[in-house]
């Protein structure tokens, strides 16, 4: 005969496997700093410097009273007599970022002299807005094709540009570059540097990272785990097993031979006085 159980089973279809008690995260990939010496604390190094015009031009890396804890770098021109010009810094990246859902720029920002933004140069028809920092990112796209995006920070605010107070600290933080159109497969370079007449600014804390949206990959894991877990319960069939009534015995008539003859009358009244 079968064990009976002293208690109820659960039993499993044999297509249903055993959830398990942790689901493994997907890879995440690291994030990847895409700029080299950001903070210049080693100087110029990894840096190239970009100069076009007339007029002094200085680049250096210097303290500033409001930055204790790190240096910046330090853009200056001056003399321009009002003619078109610029001065910065580019470094050259060339990184694959296809990989990676988010990809961002912060920096720190100061502009220290606005007094010759927003004039004109020597030509009186070829008039041009003074942006002190200006933020460009060249980048290639799926089809190796060569695209750009670009910040600027200038002392009138405008289609491409964004106003500034004068000699305070802000930060800036990108959009998600990831999600450009068309997005960006390769990052080329980065420049950032001034533009128009005289200027002066500085900037550092510069962080230019491509990593992943954690998050979404971990809600989508949850959601995975939630879906195999309803699907499990939903085939799940209980088997509940109780220890079953007795059978009932139908007790035979009982014969006590030579007590009593034609007891059952089936010799009619034979034996049986009348």
């Amino acid at each position: 005969l079968p064990q009976i159980p002293d208690k109820e089973m659960v039993i499993l279809p044999a297509d249903v496997l055993p959830l398990p008690e942790r689901l493994s995260l997907p890879e995440v990939l690291p994030p990847v700093m895409l700029l080299k010496n950001n903070d210049f604390s080693e100087e110029m190094k990894n840096w190239s410097i970009l100069q076009d015009g007339l007029g002094t031009m200085k680049i250096t890396v210097i303290d500033d009273d409001e930055k204790q804890d790190t240096v910046v770098l330090d853009l200056h021109r001056q003399n321009s007599e009002k003619n078109m010009g610029s001065l910065g810094i580019m470094q050259v990246i060339d990184q694959n970022v296809s990989r990676y859902s988010q990809i961002s720029l912060s920096m720190d920002i100061k502009i220290i002299s606005l007094e010759d933004a927003g004039t004109q140069s020597s030509d009186a028809s070829d008039s041009f807005n003074t942006c002190p920092v200006i933020v460009e990112i060249e980048y290639k796209d799926k089809a190796d094709k060569a695209c750009s995006w670009g910040k600027s920070f200038s002392a009138m605010d405008g289609a491409d540009s964004k106003r500034m107070p004068a000699d305070k600290w802000i930060t800036y933080i990108s959009p998600n570059l990831a999600e450009l159109k068309p997005s960006p497969q390769i990052i080329s370079n980065i420049k950032i540097y001034g533009k128009g007449g005289d200027f002066h600014s500085r900037m550092t804390g510069l962080v230019f990272v491509a990593k992943e949206a954690v998050s979404s990959q971990v809600s989508g894991v949850r959601e995975e785990k939630a879906r195999i877990t309803e699907k499990a319960v939903r085939e799940e069939k209980v088997t509940a097993t109780t220890k079953p009534a007795p059978a009932t015995t139908v007790a035979k008539p009982i014969e006590i031979a030579g007590a009593i003859k034609n007891y059952n009358f089936s010799s009619d009244t034979k034996c049986w006085d009348t």
